[in-house]
């Protein structure tokens, strides 16, 4: 530690006050000053509670919380904000500071909270406040090039994930010589998957459900929940390789019509009542054409939108079954197969630099503020 920085507990440099409840008559979504919760702004009003900026430290649900506020603002009872002597501290050195003291941790209960003894009783160290504002300058330049080197990388994982979509959607209206539309109803069957209750006796049985549909073309098939039923496993709700599976409901309109391709089974296996099972029986039809096309954007936004019921949404059978495919030859069928496949796994490859580099500057950004706090910058 360099000469000059001072060892204190953290209760000694700041005080966590109360927030306060913010009346619904002052409330409006267009005022002038922010009203700050736990994890940042809640509301607007046009009053302000603190007439001078301030950190907010969430106390109660996302307790440690921090957020730099505005010059004027309302924190609400969930929080506290911080008070300090400002003629020998930096606001920013403080808020640098609590960034690297994990408040998170701190928090206890059903409903998360923190209590500001265990805050004060934290130990930190504090330099003149000529070298504080030596160290935020530093620190804000540093961070301004991270935000921006971040706001790339995330850019650049969204262009890699619109290459894709844009480049599967395409593939699927080419046209041509011996493309033919059908009603996916034509060429496949479907069935609901099982309800059931749980049973202490009776056969065990691997199920897929809901949480099982990730973003992957296979269904994963080890690491199921099971199912214990009273009796037999009816054949026909027992699955098959080439099967394909589409979430019928969940409660999260967004799932709704998501599929995935069950492969090679060493064990039967079903599928619950949230999910619909397609079953081709054209032999000119590859499972795994169907489950590409099932995949492409207006098709996705086609399944969410034709979800029905009055409370959750949920797909049904005739939906999909009114859904019309482009059937090329099967050698083409194969082709674009794999092709979807080849473009996936370019840029997965881009979007994985790119992720990779969030994770980096992440890193970068937390050296940073272990370097500033332990005197090496």
């Amino acid at each position: 530690m360099k000469a000059g920085w001072e060892i204190k507990s953290l209760g000694k440099v700041i005080q966590l006050e109360y927030g306060k409840p913010l009346p619904p008559e002052y409330r409006n979504p267009n005022g002038m000053y922010p009203a700050y919760g736990a994890n940042g702004e809640k509301d607007r009003t046009d009053k302000f509670y603190r007439d001078c900026p301030s950190i907010i430290v969430g106390r109660k649900g996302s307790a440690g919380e921090i957020t730099l506020t505005e010059d004027r603002f309302w924190p609400l009872d969930v929080t506290y904000f911080v008070e300090f002597d400002r003629q020998r501290h930096d606001l920013k050195f403080l808020y640098y500071l609590l960034a690297t003291l994990d408040l998170p941790k701190l928090a206890k209960g059903v409903k998360p909270g923190i209590n500001r003894n265990e805050v004060y009783s934290l130990p930190i160290a504090v330099p003149t406040r000529t070298e504080q504002q030596r160290i935020v300058a530093i620190l804000d330049e540093a961070f301004e090039g991270i935000a921006t080197a971040k706001a790339n990388a995330v850019k650049n994982i969204q262009n890699a994930r619109e290459l894709f979509e844009n480049y599967h959607q395409s593939v699927f209206s080419r046209g041509g010589e011996g493309w033919v539309d059908y009603r996916l109803g034509e060429i496949a069957s479907f069935r609901n998957g099982i309800n059931f209750t749980k049973q202490s006796k009776g056969r065990s049985v691997p199920i897929i459900g809901v949480k099982n549909f990730q973003n992957h073309l296979w269904a994963p098939l080890d690491d199921l929940d099971s199912v214990t039923l009273d009796g037999e496993l009816s054949e026909l709700d027992t699955l098959a390789e080439g099967d394909i599976l589409s979430v019928r409901s969940n409660g999260n309109p967004e799932l709704i019509g998501r599929c995935m391709l069950v492969g090679s089974l060493s064990e039967p296996i079903t599928h619950s009542g949230f999910t619909i099972r397609i079953r081709l029986h054209d032999g000119n039809t590859l499972p795994q054409y169907v489950c590409q096309f099932l995949k492409s954007r207006d098709v996705r936004r086609t399944l969410i939108d034709g979800g029905n019921g009055a409370n959750i949404r949920s797909l049904n059978q005739g939906t999909l079954s009114s859904v019309v495919i482009p059937l090329p030859p099967i050698e083409i069928q194969q082709r674009i197969i794999n092709e979807i496949e080849a473009m996936h796994s370019k840029t997965a490859y881009l979007a994985d630099i790119a992720s990779r580099k969030l994770a980096a500057l992440d890193e970068l950004k937390k050296s940073l503020l272990h370097q500033a706090f332990t005197g090496q910058l």
